[in-house]
């Protein structure tokens, strides 16, 4: 076990840096299906103290302010595990997106798989928690919108979070306009 932690690390580290998260995940769920529950916790145990001895050590360091600020340089993109180079491309189109008669957009929506709707409508979500002013349409609204016309799933997550906004009736008037023909709101 402790050669193949060496091998995973140094690939993790010199190769995939980019996807130092989904790699990790992906292992993890590796041991999840291939061992039992005492012998993966073990292992994990054991990979993580061996993991914390590689260079450079931060063992003694608060990372707290790192981590904080790093939430503001990453492209919102890092934060959805799992989706591919291509799942990204849409992920960033829909947060760039001004209105949703987009033709590109709708064009990339077709394209994007069924299995990167929700980890792509969950990425808008992510972009949309960071607004504070909600008297202007946010970036992002709009590629959300068109995303749930074509996934009931992703409709669902964004119904969740607009009645999790609590506006109730007092929905600024932009909402109210882009909302009142999407049939995906109307089911709601």
């Amino acid at each position: 076990m402790a050669p193949l932690i060496y091998i995973i690390s140094w690939i993790l580290n010199k190769v995939f840096p980019r996807y130092l998260n989904s790699l990790t995940i992906m292992a993890v769920k590796y041991l999840l299906m291939h061992q039992r529950h005492g012998l993966i916790v073990q292992r994990l145990k054991s990979f993580i103290s061996q993991w914390a001895q590689l260079e450079p050590r931060l063992g003694g360091i608060d990372l707290r302010a790192a981590i904080y600020l790093s939430r503001e340089t990453m492209p919102i993109g890092a934060y959805v595990v799992g989706l591919s180079p291509s799942g990204r491309e849409v992920l960033n189109a829909l947060i760039e997106l001004k209105n949703t008669s987009s033709p590109t957009a709708e064009n990339l929506l077709k394209a994007l798989p069924r299995e990167e709707q929700i980890p792509v409508m969950e990425g808008l979500i992510n972009q949309l928690r960071q607004v504070s002013d909600w008297d202007r349409k946010p970036r992002g609204f709009s590629g959300a919108c068109l995303l749930a016309r074509y996934s009931t799933d992703a409709a669902s997550i964004l119904i969740r979070y607009l009645q999790e906004l609590q506006l109730g009736m007092k929905r600024p008037a932009w909402m109210t306009a882009a909302l009142k023909d999407e049939q995906w709101n109307k089911d709601a």
